[in-house]
């Protein structure tokens, strides 16, 4: 059974008028105001967990390897190139780190 962590959300951004919304943690005095993003960021990930599957939050801007890259979405190297990079479905750079003069 998947339960909600402890805490609620009250104002018009969760109603869908606004674009943030405070969140109080039930057990204790904090309150924050929170951008509707980041609660349907929450809210999803919370779905996924509770389906089963794992979650994974990488920086933005971040710099992976092909590898890298390939693993974190669970194809092979030579597929992520061929069926994602050069179809420019993703930007890249180019860093010829092992050429020798």
């Amino acid at each position: 059974m998947f339960v909600l962590p402890a805490f609620a959300v009250r104002s018009p951004g969760y109603l869908g008028e606004g674009d943030s919304a405070r969140i109080r943690i039930i057990d204790g005095e904090t309150e924050i105001t929170v951008p509707m993003r980041a609660i349907y960021m929450l809210r999803d990930i919370l779905n996924g967990m509770a389906n089963g599957n794992s979650v994974t939050i990488r920086p933005f801007h971040e710099e992976l390897t092909m590898q890298e890259a390939a693993d974190f979405l669970n194809v092979s190297r030579p597929y992520f190139t061929k069926s994602i990079l050069d179809k420019g479905l993703l930007p890249y750079i180019v860093i010829y780190a092992n050429v020798h003069p």
